[in-house]
């Protein structure tokens, strides 16, 4: 009766520790540094022709995952490959069928900086938070 009763008892404190142990842990499917960058921001660079310029990035949450869109030229772009990791994004899209690499350095007085490639080499790009 003694082993019965310690096994009793060391199966109520084994389900105690676990259930303890679960509640200190709450799912979560957004991790609370996204909010830094979700959200509309302009862009701006130099010598890109008049229709790539300028533009909006917009970062949102669907389905629990991070997604980056582009505006550009009129059109909206989705980011490929989205990482964000420090405040940096790290994404690529496709443009006319070519594919732009994006470096992207989030500040916090709501500014990024950052490169983006083209066929000729990088080009730096700044921009704001617009909401």
């Amino acid at each position: 009766i003694k082993r019965l009763n310690m096994k009793i008892f060391l199966l109520k404190i084994t389900f105690i520790l676990c259930l303890v142990i679960s509640l200190g842990f709450k799912p979560t499917e957004v991790n609370d540094g996204h909010a830094v960058i979700l959200g509309s921001w302009e862009y701006s660079t130099l010598d890109q022709g008049f229709n790539f310029q300028k533009g909006v990035v917009v970062f949102s949450i669907e389905d629990g995952q991070l997604q980056g869109n582009v505006t550009l030229g009129g059109k909206v772009i989705p980011m490929r490959k989205l990482i964000f990791e420090e405040d940096r994004v790290r994404a690529y899209i496709f443009v006319n069928g070519i594919q732009v690499d994006l470096y992207l350095k989030f500040h916090l007085d709501h500014s990024f900086e950052g490169t983006v490639s083209n066929p000729s080499g990088y080009i730096k790009v700044m921009g704001c938070k617009q909401d």
